[in-house]
């Protein structure tokens, strides 16, 4: 049985590619929302780079070969989903249209969508805590993150004191400071700007 609370991404990658569907769950409410974010780069609207994501993971479980590391899995992910999104944009015809960029990259855009990636992928990495933090922890951290709610406005919409808020986006912010402690510096600054959009700061 998948153990959510000490997961980390090699005994995921242990797990997926030992084909555990409930490791492959993880993977999708981690990533699945960091794809659709990457596939809008190239999609004109929120709708397809949803499916587009939602096919990534499809071909993902039904991709015979075997990845060395997580990062080769992760690149697998990003890559399928742009190249699915090129893919579509040609078959729509429109190469024409304000998205051009998306199907033609110019070197600096392309050094952009790496940089976008990389950014992404270290989203993907405290998505992959956020959904093994306690449920509760969870949803408010979700929804002051995803949805941008106050800590009034999360404590009116679940019904609870405005302490118990406080107290769980801070537990939260301790987790996710002790998990990236020792992490690339880009992680642990892109961390703390999050942290710091959504008030935990």
């Amino acid at each position: 049985m998948l153990n959510k609370t000490t997961l980390d991404e090699q005994e995921l990658f242990r797990q997926l590619s030992a084909g555990d569907p409930a490791a492959l769950q993880v993977l999708i409410k981690a990533y699945y929302p960091i794809l659709s974010r990457f596939a809008e780069k190239f999609l004109p609207d929120t709708a397809l780079a949803q499916d587009m994501a939602q096919e990534t993971f499809i071909k993902f479980w039904q991709y015979q070969g075997t990845f060395e590391t997580f990062q080769g899995l992760k690149s697998f992910l990003f890559t399928v989903t742009r190249n699915g999104c090129l893919n579509l944009q040609r078959g729509r015809g429109r190469e024409e249209d304000k998205h051009q960029k998306s199907t033609v990259l110019r070197e600096e855009e392309t050094c952009s969508a790496y940089d976008e990636i990389t950014r992404l992928e270290y989203l993907g990495q405290i998505n992959l805590v956020v959904r093994r933090m306690p449920p509760k922890m969870q949803k408010i951290f979700l929804l002051s993150f995803e949805e941008g709610l106050t800590i009034d406005e999360i404590a009116t919409k679940l019904k609870i004191s405005h302490k118990t808020v406080r107290n769980q986006k801070y537990k939260s912010l301790v987790i996710l400071r002790n998990r990236f402690r020792n992490s690339d510096g880009s992680l642990l600054l892109l961390l703390h700007l999050l942290l710091k959009q959504t008030g935990k700061l």
